[in-house]
Formats: structure tokens, C-alpha cells, sequence
């Protein structure tokens, strides 16, 4: 989706996103806690990864995610720190269940294992470990008083 909508999501998980930050910043924020994604590194396979390793965004959404951590290191300061989470894609319950990506994805699986190809790979963070990560960065940030 994100590369037939390309510039749409530069404008949403960029330029929105520093803009957020810059006025954050503005307003008197002392920390910023960004939702990136693993998806900066490309093609994954069984190596582990660490914030040094190669970045090879593969999309318009992997891309607009690099663009943004970059921009948003920029604005940091000793005022203003920004923390950069690159998530697995995050699954579990919704109100808002995006099964079409389940689909999509298995049915890559079935073509690839059909052309004994190896099939993709990517990991998955339950959603309650996505929320676990963000809580001792805010505690960081939160004011004491």
C-alpha cells in the first residue's frame, strides 16, 4: 500500500511525524518516544539485528521510517531526547483486524514454497509487548514531583 501511495505516507510517517517532534520540542517536551519499525532493515532472515546493523528499506513506509529517525536525531539535543523503537509488526486482538495482510502474506508463503523458494520471513511482537516496550521510556521522560 504505502508504495502505490507513496507520497501519502511520506506525508504521514514523515513530514507529520517532524513536524510532531519540532513542535513537541517547541512546546516544552523533553522526550520523544518514536514508533519506528524493522522494517528499515529489508529482506529479513535468521541474523539478528541491532540499532548498528545495515538498513536496507525495501518500501515507501521502511524508507519514510529512516527519513524520519534521521530527521528526528537532528532535533534532539541535551533539551530534547528522542528514543527510536523499530518494532516487529505488531499482531494481536483489534476492533480493527487487518486480515488482507495475513492473507497477502500466506499466500506468498504457498507461492514460494510451491517454487521451492525460501519463504519470507518476519517476526511478530504481540501487541502487549509493544506496550511493554514504550513503558520505561516514558517513566524516563515523566517528570518527578
Amino acid at each position: 500500500m504505502g508504495n502505490t501511495f507513496e507520497e501519502v505516507t511520506f506525508d504521514i510517517n514523515f513530514r507529520a511525524s517532524v513536524e510532531l517532534a519540532r513542535q513537541a520540542k517547541l512546546a516544552g517536551v523533553k522526550a520523544l518516544v518514536f514508533a519506528s519499525s524493522c522494517s528499515m532493515y529489508g529482506q529479513a532472515d535468521d541474523t539478528p539485528r541491532k540499532e548498528t546493523s545495515a538498513l536496507n528499506p525495501l518500501t515507501a513506509y521502511a524508507k519514510s521510517k529512516v527519513r524520519t529517525e534521521v530527521e528526528l536525531q537532528k532535533i534532539a539535543d541535551g533539551n530534547f531526547t528522542v528514543t527510536c523503537l523499530r518494532f516487529a509488526t505488531a499482531c494481536g486482538m483489534s476492533d480493527r483486524l487487518r486480515l488482507d495482510l495475513v492473507v497477502k502474506r500466506l499466500r506468498r508463503v504457498c507461492r514460494d514454497l510451491r517454487e521451492h523458494n525460501h519463504p519470507e520471513r518476519r517476526h511478530a511482537l504481540e501487541t502487549a509487548h509493544t506496550r511493554q516496550g514504550y513503558g520505561p521510556r516514558v517513566r524516563l521522560g515523566s517528570r518527578q514531583g
